[in-house]
């Protein structure tokens, strides 16, 4: 009778202990959710065509997936061609906690694209390996340039022979041979009178990345008209061997003679 009656009471505590424990449960506070916040981004580091960001930013650090940093122009719905360089590396991912400009952490956007691109919004977001933790579209503009003529140097001047120099851009990243012209008046209604002898030579063309009129990247033009020819302007190109792939139209006024030598 004794045992039974001790049978009864362990059932009846471990009935109590059970209920106290569900009560427990639903009486206790929600987990909180981890937070996770972008507060800004800095540009540093910028060419035409790339840009690297420091990004501010804070991560829970109870979170136990790694994340990453990354972005989107002008926004993650209508993506244009860039391509992401993210922070963090796997398998760590960036460091969690709040993080300042001075922590530098920092992520790349590069275009990709061929014609010149004007950017106003970027959306920054924190991701893991499953989903987009946190966005933010962060009103933020450029002009992005894979190529880009920046100016001419006259070196050499005759009045049916001119040679100048070349301050230019080419995304290092374009992977096909470039060359660098030059039309009088212009590209679209260029003078039959004139000729030119390009910057680069086959197959390899001009170097690329940033150059300066010391690199002594040249091109020359070449007047072969029958009658004097004054001109005001001239247009410098960048091309492949199937497009134009940048130009600028400079001032260039000049009195050009054949016959003259």
């Amino acid at each position: 009778m004794r045992k039974t009656f001790c049978v009864f009471c362990l059932i009846m505590c471990l009935g109590w202990l059970a209920y106290a424990d569900k009560t427990l449960q639903r009486n206790a506070p929600p987990r909180p959710t981890p937070q996770f916040r972008i507060d800004g981004i800095k540009a540093f580091q910028i060419n035409p065509c790339k840009v690297r960001f420091q990004v501010q930013y804070y991560i829970d650090p109870s979170v136990s997936q790694a994340c990453f940093i990354g972005a989107y122009i002008p926004n993650r719905a209508a993506m244009a061609d860039f391509a992401l360089n993210p922070a963090g590396r796997a398998p760590n991912g960036v460091p969690k906690g709040q993080k300042y400009f001075a922590d530098n952490i920092t992520f790349e956007m590069s275009y990709v694209g061929i014609d010149p691109y004007t950017s106003s919004t970027i959306e920054v977001v924190i991701y893991d390996s499953t989903a987009t933790r946190r966005s933010q579209v962060i009103n933020w503009g450029r002009l992005w340039k894979r190529f880009e003529v920046q100016g001419i140097h006259r070196i050499y001047t005759s009045s049916n022979h001119v040679k100048f120099q070349v301050q230019y851009f080419i995304d290092p990243a374009y992977s096909q041979a470039c060359y660098i012209g030059a039309h009088v008046p212009n590209r679209a209604a260029a003078s039959s009178s004139f000729g030119y002898r390009p910057a680069g030579r086959i197959p390899d063309g001009v170097p690329k990345g940033q150059k300066y009129f010391s690199d002594n990247v040249v091109v020359e033009l070449i007047y072969s008209g029958s009658r004097p020819y004054t001109s005001t302007t001239l247009e410098v190109s960048i091309y492949n061997g199937t497009r134009n792939l940048a130009g600028s139209i400079i001032n260039w006024g000049q009195t050009w003679d054949a016959s003259v030598y």
